[in-house]
């Protein structure tokens, strides 16, 4: 028996208001109410292995093509970055940011939201997934200044262990030694490259970071720690962490940096978003 609240109707009354505005035309208005339907559903109805199509303009911001796969996981994603806007506080720092780091892509919905707010910044992002990134190449494609790596980013070059899970919103995450997921069903071990941010920026002669967004289920203080003098001239980053020492850690990371960390946005008992702003420069580089 379904139990539904005031407070649950007037969210399904807003979701579907929100994907009339959202679609573009009837076909991406029908995708987006039968994605989020289904949602409620128990989720028998999707098809993870299609692909479906979303022509859409979010805000005030041009319009967008966006590819999903038909899953949980991606809607739940999209709902989090397009209706709830869990990054909507990274436009209330100050400042228009002129090359923007995607870290942990995914399949680049997080991509297309900064493209919508902000059309002329350069967006580099990172995904090492392989099944993630081939849809994610896709919809940064159509981004224009857009470069995407296949590389996991973290505090060491090399090759790590990684594990996937194709129903989970976020369902990746490097293997560490005392990780058990292994023992959960639908879990699936791959190998994927690892690089420093430091190095590779020099290498592959990319922007300087301006605005970090980070998103790599755990792994923050490395990402961070890869960065190297590089977290030192961003002006701000926006960073999810899923545990009360993780977060504390990446704080004072920050704190370290030169940032003043302006907002926490909690998502649920263990997940927050937080945002941080360049208050001062710590290193100093050459122009």
């Amino acid at each position: 028996m379904i139990n539904l609240t005031t407070a649950g109707i007037l969210r399904k009354l807003s979701l579907m208001k929100f994907c009339m505005a959202t679609g573009s035309d009837f076909a991406s208005r029908w995708r987006l109410v039968r994605s989020f339907c289904k949602l409620a559903g128990d989720h028998s109805g999707f098809r993870a292995n299609q692909w479906m199509e979303i022509r859409g303009r979010f805000g005030k911001g041009r319009p967008l093509r966006m590819t999903l796969r038909d899953q949980a996981s991606d809607v739940i994603i999209f709902r989090e970055i397009f209706f709830d806007r869990e990054y909507q506080a990274c436009t209330t720092l100050g400042f228009d940011p002129t090359s923007i780091y995607d870290i942990g892509a995914n399949v680049g919905l997080a991509a297309a939201y900064f493209r919508a707010r902000w059309p002329d910044t350069v967006i580099v992002g990172f995904e090492p997934a392989e099944s993630e990134f081939r849809v994610a190449e896709r919809n940064y494609a159509r981004l224009g200044a857009a470069r995407l790596f296949q590389v996991a980013v973290g505090s060491e070059d090399g090759e790590v262990a990684f594990e996937i899970h194709p129903e989970r919103s976020g369902g990746q995450h490097i293997v560490s030694d005392t990780d058990d997921s292994a023992d959960e069903d639908g879990w699936e071990q791959i190998h994927v490259r690892m690089r420093r941010l430091d190095a590779m920026i020099e290498r592959c002669e990319l922007p300087r970071p301006d605005l970090i967004k980070i998103d790599v289920e755990g792994h923050e203080v490395e990402v961070l720690e890869g960065l190297g003098k590089y977290l030192g001239v961003a002006r701000g980053v926006l960073l999810e962490t899923h545990s009360p020492e993780l977060h504390e850690n990446c704080r004072n990371r920050l704190l370290a940096a030169g940032f003043d960390v302006e907002e926490a946005l909690e998502r649920n008992d263990k997940a927050r978003v937080l945002v941080a702003r360049k208050t001062q420069r710590v290193h100093q580089m050459a122009v």
